[in-house]
């Protein structure tokens, strides 16, 4: 995600140096142009105020040597049609590092969706495998239960009653509490793994 943040920036910084590059040039292509009108305005006075005389004049061929040279240099510059190509090109080149951009988020996109699926199977599993686990141990518990209130009750039903002594009572009562503390605990444990 980063080097996609780091890439849009990249981008984004290449596209407004480009644009104000263009910006530049199209301001001192109007400088050029405006020299171009001044040096013509200049050369239709010195034309207008030249008059032919007998001797030598003004020296002409290197007033027209300069102006060849600005000439090479105006058609050496970028043209307005150039620089309308250079954005078309620049809009392209935008363009294609969007869906490239986008692209690559899409397939960021999806490869977090795939693993949250196969976290949440995984999470399943273990949560089914511990539910399973905690029904085997209430069931045993129970069964256990089972077996000692029979004993229990099986142990009343005898002829002579025995007698306990206040201590084995007691263990047995602690016993009995144990066991029902254990069943409660494990029975919140299996609702807390429903909800």
């Amino acid at each position: 995600m980063k080097e996609l943040t780091n890439g849009n920036k990249n981008l984004l910084g290449r596209v407004e140096k480009l644009e104000t590059f263009e910006k530049e040039s199209l301001v001192h292509f109007d400088d050029i142009d405006e020299q171009l009108r001044n040096l013509k305005s200049q050369i239709a006075q010195l034309l207008a105020g030249m008059k032919p005389s007998s001797g030598e004049g003004p020296d002409m061929s290197g007033f027209f040597k300069q102006l060849s040279e600005l000439s090479e240099l105006v058609n050496t510059k970028s043209s307005k049609d150039d620089l309308a190509k250079l954005r078309l090109e620049l809009m392209e080149y935008t363009d294609k590092g969007d869906a490239g951009l986008k692209k690559q988020f899409e397939g960021s996109i999806e490869g977090l969706r795939f693993e949250i699926e196969r976290n949440r199977a995984t999470i399943e599993t273990h949560i089914s495998g511990d539910f399973k686990d905690l029904v085997q141990r209430v069931t045993v518990l129970e069964k256990r239960l089972q077996q000692l209130i029979a004993e229990m009750s099986g142990r009343r039903n005898e002829a002579p009653a025995p007698v306990f002594d206040d201590s084995e009572l007691k263990r047995l009562a602690d016993l009995l509490a144990r066991l029902q503390n254990d069943h409660n605990n494990l029975t919140n444990q299996v609702n807390d793994g429903f909800s």
